[in-house]
């Protein structure tokens, strides 16, 4: 499962990174270049922070817009694995926001298709991460006292996560699943560093 978790991640990765750099250079493709400047002037009118009486300028917008595509869309290809989700995260609320203003401006589902399938993909990807890491998480608490010689885990840990785990199952069930997902990988990642080798 992770040949093809690695090989979707650089595919969206790179996807983002080039979207990214389009929109930043107008060397790449000039047609195209045009043709955005007039889609991010219509994109800044139905911006989500209107409301509190915030519009950017389309010009500005179209960079913030790419500099977070071109840098997230490498991170998700090259970088560490907390980096990773970091810019899937990012990634996920800026379709999110792409699917918001689509709809605003009443667009075919034509259109909105490329953005529905970025965030389900994107959407994808964090869940099969999340899957491999709790089937991580699983088999290394499934361990006999033998295989962990050589480190030595607080003691506290676990009693932590019981106490988190108690007060998750007084949740909604979509909304528990999600965060003892979620609190899992924290766990997970914060666990090693408490990890005192021998």
């Amino acid at each position: 499962m992770a040949l093809p978790l690695a090989a979707l991640r650089v595919l969206l990765g790179g996807f983002f990174a080039l979207t990214g750099a389009a929109k930043l250079s107008e060397q790449l493709s000039p047609p195209t270049s045009e043709r955005m400047k007039a889609l991010f002037v219509q994109f800044a009118e139905v911006f989500p922070l209107k409301v509190f009486c915030y519009q950017p300028d389309p010009e500005s917008y179209q960079v913030a817009v790419g500099w977070l595509e071109l840098l997230a869309g490498l991170l998700l290809v090259l970088g560490p694995p907390v980096l990773q989700d970091i810019s899937n995260l990012l990634l996920t609320l800026l379709m999110m926001g792409a699917l918001f203003t689509l709809v605003s401006l009443k667009e075919s589902l034509n259109t909105c298709i490329p953005a529905i399938v970025c965030l389900g993909l994107l959407l994808l990807l964090d869940i099969c991460q999340a899957l491999v890491q709790t089937k991580q998480v699983v088999r290394a608490t499934r361990k006999t006292p033998a295989e962990k010689t050589g480190s030595v885990k607080l003691s506290n840990l676990p009693k932590v996560t019981w106490q988190i785990n108690v007060c998750i199952q007084n949740l909604p069930d979509s909304l528990a699943c999600a965060l003892s997902a979620l609190l899992s990988r924290v766990l997970n990642q914060t666990q090693d560093f408490f990890v005192v080798q021998r």
